[in-house]
């Protein structure tokens, strides 16, 4: 998947016509879309239509709002994959280097200050 970093922390990708977006709004929430327009690889478990007592198949999705409910599952199933792929972490710095700066003494306004004991001892 091609992916392009856009202005205030917007991120898109495009995989065959299917849009992830994810961006800040207000600076402090990330935000995941996902939208497609072609619904040609996306399948639907539902009656043929114009036949009510038919059998139920996995079907093209349609476009208009006849399956809407599926859009929006298949969205909402998207966007979080997107957002778990965001939140994997490839770093083996552990959490106790991470806070040491934190566990210093300070100055601060010309005196020194106590440190921050983030993790119980």
């Amino acid at each position: 998947m091609k992916v392009l970093v856009v202005s205030r922390a917007q991120v898109f990708g495009r995989p065959n016509g299917f849009r992830d977006k994810a961006y800040t709004p207000n600076g402090c929430v990330l935000r995941a879309e996902a939208t497609f327009h072609n619904g040609d690889d996306f399948r639907v478990y539902r009656r043929k239509e114009g036949d009510r007592k038919g059998p139920r198949a996995w079907r093209r999705l349609r476009r208009g709002i006849a399956d809407l409910h599926r859009r929006a599952q298949l969205s909402h199933k998207a966007a979080a994959r997107y957002l778990d792929a965001f939140a994997t972490v490839d770093d083996t710095t552990t959490l106790d280097q991470l806070l040491q700066r934190l566990e210093q003494p300070r100055q601060w306004r010309g005196r020194r200050v106590r440190a921050l004991l983030s993790l119980s001892r």
